[in-house]
C-alpha cells in the first residue's frame, strides 16, 4: 500500500534519482548481456501523439515542496553514465506521459534514448537464436509491447509523412546544422567505404527518403531502391526528378529482388533492424551480387559488448527496449530490432559471409558492418 502511495506522490524524476543512488535489489533486474554501439533511425514524423494518459497525482499537503519538474528528469538522465531502468510497461506509460509534456521533441528524445524497459519477464527468449520457436517468441513479445495482434510488414512499417513537403526538405534538413552536419558526415564515411564507382550497379533496402542513393545516382551509379512504403518511393523520385537523375524504385520487401539482374554492391542505412526476415534475406542475397560484390550495413543497432546500451538488446536479437525505440514500437507499430554482434557475425557466416566491420573515429552513424561472400 506503501509502495502504491509512493508512486502516486513521488514524481518520476524523484523516483528515477532514489533508484540511482539506492539501487534495487539486483535480481529485479534482467543481466543484459550485450551493450549497444550504433546510432537509432530518428523518423520525420510525429511522435508526439502518445496513446497514453497522465497518471493522476494525489494532492499534496501544503507544506510538501513543489516535486521537481519534468525538467529535473531530462537533466538526471543528460547527465546519466548509465541508462535508466524502468521496470514496467505500466511505469513506461508514465514515462512517455510525462515526457509528452516536454516542449521539444530533441528533449523528448533526450529522455527516452536514456532509459530502457527492465521486466525480467519480458527478457527472457529462447537458447537458439536461429530457430524458429525464438522467432515465434520475439513476434509475441513485439505483439506486446505494440499492442497489436499481428504484424505485417506492408502494413506496420508505413511512416506518416507529407510527400510533397518531404520532397522539398528531406528528414535530415528538419533539425539543427549540427544534426545535418553529423548526416553529412556519415554519408561520406559510408559510401568511401562502398567503394563505388561510376556505373556500378547499387541497391539499397528500406531507403527512406533515399539521400545515399540520390547521392550514388547523382555520381553516375545504375541505383535500384526497394521500400515497402510506396510515399517514400514517390519522395524519391519527386528528388530524383528535379536532380535530373534516374534511380529504379521497387516496391517490395526484404526478400524482393532474387530475380534481379546481379549488383556490385547492396546496402542497408538505418534499415536492416526492420527486417523479422533477416535470416532469410542474407542467404537469399548470396546470389544477388556480382563477383566481387559486397553487403554494406550502416548506422544499424549492432551490439558491441564494450559500449552504453546494453540494456537495450539484453538478448542476441529481438526488440529494442530502449524508450525511443519503444516508442516507435507503441506508437507506429514498426519493427524496431536490435543485434547481439556475435549474433549478427554469426549470422553471415551461417548464410556464407566473411563478416568484417568499419568503425567510424568521429560519427557513430558512420559504423559499417560488411559481409563479403565466403569461398564455397
Amino acid at each position: 500500500m506503501l509502495r502504491e502511495i509512493a508512486r502516486s506522490t513521488i514524481p518520476l524524476g524523484l523516483r528515477i534519482a532514489v533508484r540511482k543512488y539506492f539501487p534495487p535489489d539486483p535480481s529485479r533486474v534482467a543481466m543484459a548481456v550485450s551493450i549497444a554501439d550504433a546510432a537509432r533511425r530518428i523518423r520525420e514524423s510525429d511522435h508526439t501523439q502518445m496513446p497514453v494518459a497522465p497518471r493522476e497525482r494525489v494532492q499534496l499537503a501544503k507544506d510538501v515542496p513543489t516535486p521537481p519538474a519534468v525538467s529535473v528528469l531530462v537533466a538526471s538522465i543528460a547527465a546519466a553514465k548509465a541508462s535508466w531502468p524502468i521496470f514496467s510497461l505500466q511505469e513506461f506509460s508514465g514515462v512517455l506521459a510525462e515526457v509528452k509534456a516536454l516542449p521539444s521533441e530533441q528533449e523528448r528524445v533526450k529522455v527516452l534514448a536514456n532509459c530502457h524497459l527492465a521486466d525480467p519477464t519480458i527478457v527472457t527468449m529462447p537458447d537458439d537464436p536461429f530457430s524458429a520457436e525464438y522467432r515465434q517468441r520475439v513476434l509475441e513479445l513485439y505483439y506486446k509491447l505494440s499492442n497489436r495482434k499481428e504484424y505485417s510488414a506492408a502494413e506496420c512499417e508505413r511512416s506518416p509523412i507529407n510527400v510533397e513537403k518531404t520532397i522539398l526538405k528531406p528528414s535530415v534538413y528538419t533539425n539543427d546544422g549540427g544534426f545535418l552536419g553529423s548526416y553529412l558526415e556519415a554519408y561520406g564515411q559510408i559510401i568511401k567505404q562502398m567503394d563505388v564507382k561510376p556505373g556500378m550497379r547499387v541497391l539499397e533496402y528500406g531507403p527512406g527518403d533515399g539521400q545515399i542513393s540520390l547521392h550514388l545516382a547523382r555520381l553516375g551509379c545504375d541505383v535500384t531502391v526497394v521500400d515497402v512504403d510506396h510515399s517514400y518511393l514517390s519522395v524519391i523520385q519527386g528528388q530524383a526528378q528535379r536532380l535530373g537523375v534516374s534511380i529504379n524504385t521497387v516496391h517490395g520487401d526484404f526478400l524482393t529482388g532474387a530475380d534481379f539482374e546481379p549488383f556490385d554492391r547492396i546496402f542497408f542505412f538505418q534499415a536492416f533492424h526492420h527486417a523479422l526476415v533477416h535470416q532469410e534475406a542474407l542467404h537469399q542475397m548470396r546470389g544477388m551480387l556480382k563477383p566481387g560484390g559486397f553487403l554494406v550495413f550502416a548506422a544499424e543497432p549492432i551490439i558491441d559488448p564494450a559500449g552504453y546500451w546494453a540494456p537495450a538488446v539484453p538478448y542476441p536479437w529481438g526488440p529494442r527496449l530502449d524508450g525511443l525505440s519503444l516508442r516507435a514500437i507503441m506508437v507506429h507499430g514498426w519493427m524496431e530490432l536490435g543485434f547481439q554482434e556475435p549474433y549478427f557475425r554469426e549470422a553471415l557466416a551461417r548464410a556464407g559471409w566473411a563478416p568484417d566491420k568499419y568503425t567510424s573515429p568521429t560519427n557513430g552513424l558512420g559504423i559499417c558492418y560488411f559481409g563479403r561472400p565466403t569461398v564455397a
